[in-house]
């Protein structure tokens, strides 16, 4: 028969193998449970930026759909209702015509008396020329139109050069506020009956052209996109050729579009 010191070391071997054993389950254990836990929140990583990348793309189409339809609206207002335009002779004050286009009989016209220049962050993005035009009926309205207007058609006598030069059409927006009590100070000077609120812009049918312009390209790169990625020229490489001028041609428009973009919706 085996002495108690025999079975008190065996018991203590038994007891230790136990506890090593179990202690290595619970490492194990700890680890899959911490590795579970971490893969779990980055899965939740994952589809949060995923969501968020979602709802900034939602975001963009909405914004990109909103300004090509704003584009094609107002634009298409401007360019296609010029023939509807009202004569002045027919109305008391230019409020009257706001947002619509107006034609008269110029008699007499000033030189540029009021100039804005437009910048974003210091860099220029347009400037605005104001006139004075007295009309047949004696009426006095602020004209907005482009640098040398008054040189190209009044002599200096402040009259038309020709029969052409009497003509006026232009579409009649608000002043901005911010130089209105400037352009009214300005036309206080004058025989003008009451404080201009409203100007008639004489260049309406460019910047109208420039916003259609605008909302049609956003159109015709989307179908570009598709026509390139159909034919799989998308997946040129870039380092390659057609890659670069591809490249270069996007980096260009991008360029070109903002510009146009920035110098438009500065002078409307």
């Amino acid at each position: 028969m085996r002495s108690l010191p025999f079975y008190v070391a065996f018991f203590r071997k038994t007891l230790a193998k136990t506890a090593a054993i179990c202690d290595d389950r619970f490492v194990r254990d700890a680890a899959g449970v911490g590795l579970r836990r971490k893969m779990i929140k980055e899965v939740k990583t994952i589809m949060g930026e995923k969501k968020g990348n979602l709802v900034a793309t939602i975001l963009g189409l909405i914004l990109l759909v909103g300004a090509v339809i704003a584009g094609f609206y107002f634009g298409g207002k401007t360019v296609f209702t010029k023939s509807k335009a009202i004569d002045l002779s027919d109305i008391k004050k230019l409020e009257e015509a706001k947002g619509q286009w107006v034609t008269g009989e110029v008699e007499a016209c000033s030189v540029e008396f009021y100039e804005v220049k437009h910048t974003v962050n210091f860099i220029p993005t347009g400037k605005e020329h104001y006139y004075l035009a007295v009309m047949s009926d004696d009426s006095i309205y602020v004209i907005r139109a482009n640098k040398g207007w008054y040189e190209k058609h009044f002599d200096d006598r402040m009259l038309p050069k020709d029969a052409s030069a009497k003509k006026l059409t232009g579409y009649v927006r608000k002043i901005e506020s911010k130089f209105t009590k400037d352009i009214q100070k300005a036309v206080s000077v004058t025989a003008a009956k009451e404080k201009p609120v409203y100007y008639i812009d004489v260049l309406a049918m460019r910047y109208g052209i420039f916003l259609l312009i605008l909302a049609v390209i956003p159109v015709l790169v989307t179908i570009v996109f598709f026509v390139l990625k159909k034919t799989g020229l998308l997946d040129m490489e870039m380092n390659s050729t057609p890659g670069k001028i591809l490249m270069a041609l996007l980096i260009i428009g991008i360029l070109v579009y903002g510009g146009l973009a920035i110098h438009t919706l500065s002078m409307m």
